[in-house]
């Protein structure tokens, strides 16, 4: 597995308060010459694609064509690669790779693997500032409230924390 995102400045405050999801970009350039350049802007068309959906998205659900735009800059969105080993390699018959699963961010990129399933999938966060709430297009006596509005990055720390991919500082 490889993963990828844009680099932000060390001072930025978002770096400083969410290192964990701002890491800094480790690529093999000494292997690979040219491959930081070329997976950033592999990173970033396929980012611009995911603004355009969202763009869509949004007029659908009643709101400003532009409306996830804020959410989208400066958030923590990850390129990945990924090898998913054959399904005749597992360990035994129960065993699966990767199981049905809900992402936790605000949209994903996931283009059909091959069938020797190599997968390229981008996931964009939010930016951890945004406050995640239902649009009011959204709600009506049929589709109440149901949690109260919460802040991207608490959120992703908290899922992250219940599927055991973080670990206490």
């Amino acid at each position: 597995m490889l993963n990828w995102g844009r680099d932000i400045d060390a001072n930025h405050p978002l770096r400083r308060r969410y290192p964990h999801q701002y890491p800094h970009r480790v690529l093999p350039e000494r292997a690979v010459p040219g491959i930081t350049a070329f997976l950033a802007e592999f990173h970033d068309r396929l980012a611009a694609l995911q603004t355009r959906f969202l763009r869509i998205i949004a007029v659908g659900l009643g709101a400003a064509e532009g409306y996830f735009d804020t959410m989208m800059r400066d958030g923590a969105t990850l390129s990945r690669a990924i090898n998913y080993p054959a399904m005749a390699s597992a360990p035994d018959g129960r065993h699966v790779w990767a199981a049905a699963h809900g992402d936790i961010n605000l949209i994903t990129a996931l283009p059909r693997a091959t069938e020797g399933r190599l997968s390229v999938v981008q996931f964009a966060h939010p930016s951890p500032w945004t406050i995640l709430a239902p649009l009011p297009t959204c709600i009506d006596a049929d589709h109440p409230v149901r949690w109260a509005p919460m802040e991207a990055g608490a959120m992703l720390d908290q899922v992250l924390w219940d599927i055991n991919l973080t670990t206490p500082t």
